[in-house]
């Protein structure tokens, strides 16, 4: 039997060329796969021993959650400076023709923001320039406000959203203050024709470097970087995948153009290892295995219920030709994103957030531009998507969030979940990223009920050696449960003297305070996984801490 999760020899996945390659012994599996808790603890998920458990109080608990990324907001004041000629002109036509101006300003500013964070390659001259593990979002730098200094001289203030590693703020350079940090960006001077004409785009983010220019050229922008909100942990959305009884995946790998074939190993790779699960293949050997082949099948059980699941595969070796023929591969791509509910691609990308699912080298018939995402034909129901990638993260959220099948009523990101990168990746994780996700939406024992995840439970497995600084993480999680799927609501308080009279796994019976008698409560992340007048609790024992709360009431 294929063995789920083993890392093969690693490839860095660059956006437009390999320059390295790295070779790692095979790890363990993934550790979801069952690896044991440790410490004390029982493993996330899992149905606590029926033990002394009683609820900790509130002032006993401290307010901590771990990840290795988060998002951090960099705010600043800049200024535009309208040429001489519109000197006496009417203030209305003085302001439009500022506000375009700050409209290609906020463009530069974005675009020098990911040239000083982003991480670079090795080979690049400019290496020892910024790269904090970091990324800005594209479409997040805004001006909040635009106003006249003078006739001629507009000031804006503006926001930009980045992600980075959690402890950007301390390996910034600058004077930290009040939990802020004041930095110093630095851009390449342009004059409003230049600026006009998108010229920022000539400066590249392997070779540019703000502290080794010639300081006449350079402009150099006070910024104040802090963290952002963040989003809490919460459960993958088992309900809305689960509710029709069937749960559809498409899983697609793009086009490696490195030696090896990157794509192609990490294709067989997954299949092999969804027939160790138990999936039933449409064909009788993978090389058989061509675009309308259909899915692979098995059967999961949620809770009480029994959910058909369907994995459809594609890949570039499905096709005669990934150049001559990738319209078929890009077809294939937009009919997941259409018919699926969980897709989890796998390619090359990079900041200009495009998909590439063919060979976008020889041809670009392939390509799915950002500029589409917003048009894409997708549904109104629940999605869960994987882009797995070099730095994703700075275009797709925006790009999907655009689509009015994902936009809620305030311009969030809504039925939609997606998981991007702030990093480089590596091209022979790719199976291992999408089981990352898979396997704990499926189960690996068909006959025995899934032990439904939590999001930092998937991404503390993608975010595992060698993926350290790949940096993945998720948009979109606002409105996923924080109460455990299998937890019942309906006996919480009752008398109880084990779990299983509670419901089982995603319940606990215990006492709601010292010296109480012992009653059902359902487990929960935070206070939003309870029913109003409940806190949820943290829960321990004698000998332990349970990785998750229980709902007790106030």
């Amino acid at each position: 039997m294929p063995v789920p999760g083993l890392v093969r020899s690693l490839v860095k996945l660059a956006p437009h060329g390999l320059r390295s390659l790295l070779k790692l012994a095979p790890l363990t599996t993934l550790a979801w796969l069952g690896s044991p808790g440790c410490g004390g603890q029982a493993a996330p998920g899992a149905a606590p021993a029926d033990d002394d458990l009683e609820a900790v109080e509130e002032s006993k608990a401290d307010n901590y959650r771990g990840t290795n990324a988060r998002e951090f907001l960099a705010t600043a004041t800049a200024s535009v400076t309208l040429d001489a000629a519109f000197s006496g002109k009417p203030e209305s036509e003085r302001r439009a023709a500022a506000e375009e101006l700050v409209s290609a300003r906020l463009l530069q500013i974005g675009w020098f923001l990911n040239l000083w964070v982003l991480d670079k390659e090795p080979e690049d001259s400019n290496k020892d320039y910024g790269g904090f593990h970091a990324m800005a979002r594209t479409n997040s730098v805004k001006s909040l406000e635009v106003k006249p200094k003078s006739e001629l001289e507009w000031s804006f203030n503006f926001e930009a959203t980045l992600a980075a590693q959690n402890d950007l703020l301390r390996v910034m350079p600058g004077a930290t203050e009040g939990g802020k940090k004041r930095a110093t960006l630095k851009l390449a001077k342009l004059d409003n024709a230049s600026l006009l004409a998108a010229g920022w785009k000539g400066y590249d983010v392997h070779s540019w470097n703000g502290d080794k220019e010639d300081a006449a050229s350079v402009e150099a922008l006070p910024i104040v970087v802090e963290a952002a909100p963040r989003s809490s942990n919460a459960f993958l959305n088992y309900a809305a995948l689960m509710a029709d009884g069937k749960l559809t995946v498409g899983a697609q790998f793009g086009w490696d153009y490195n030696e090896g074939r990157a794509d192609l190993a990490n294709a067989r790779q997954l299949y092999d290892d969804l027939l160790g699960l138990g999936f039933q293949s449409p064909v009788t050997k993978y090389e058989d295995l061509k675009l309308g082949s259909g899915p692979l099948k098995r059967t999961a059980r949620y809770g009480e219920k029994t959910v058909t699941v369907e994995v459809t595969l594609i890949h570039p070796g499905m096709i005669a030709d990934p150049a001559a023929n990738a319209k078929q591969l890009r077809d294939a791509l937009l009919d997941l994103l259409a018919t699926r509910e969980v897709i989890l691609f796998n390619g090359h990308a990079g900041t200009s957030g495009r998909l590439l699912p063919g060979d976008f080298h020889a041809s670009s018939a392939g390509n799915i531009l950002p500029t589409e995402y917003a048009t894409l034909a997708l549904p109104a129901s629940y999605q869960l998507l994987l882009i797995e990638g070099c730095q994703t993260y700075a275009r797709f959220t925006d790009g999907f969030r655009a689509n009015p099948s994902k936009r809620g009523p305030h311009g969030e990101l809504k039925n939609m979940d997606i998981v991007t990168s702030t990093s480089y990746t590596w091209t022979s994780q790719g199976a291992e990223s999408m089981e990352a996700i898979l396997f704990p939406l499926v189960g690996k024992d068909a006959r025995k009920a899934l032990s439904p995840a939590t999001w930092d439970d998937v991404l503390r497995t993608m975010n595992a050696p060698p993926s350290t600084t790949a940096f993945m993480g998720v948009n979109g999680i606002d409105d996923d449960p924080h109460g455990h799927p299998y937890g019942n609501a309906a006996r919480q308080g009752r008398s109880c003297s084990s779990a299983a009279q509670c419901g089982g796994e995603g319940n606990v019976c215990l006492r709601p305070r010292a010296g109480a008698a012992k009653v059902c409560a359902p487990q929960c992340i935070d206070d939003a996984g309870c029913s109003g007048g409940s806190r949820c609790a943290p829960v321990s024992s004698s000998t332990r801490t349970e990785p998750l709360g229980a709902c007790v009431a106030r």
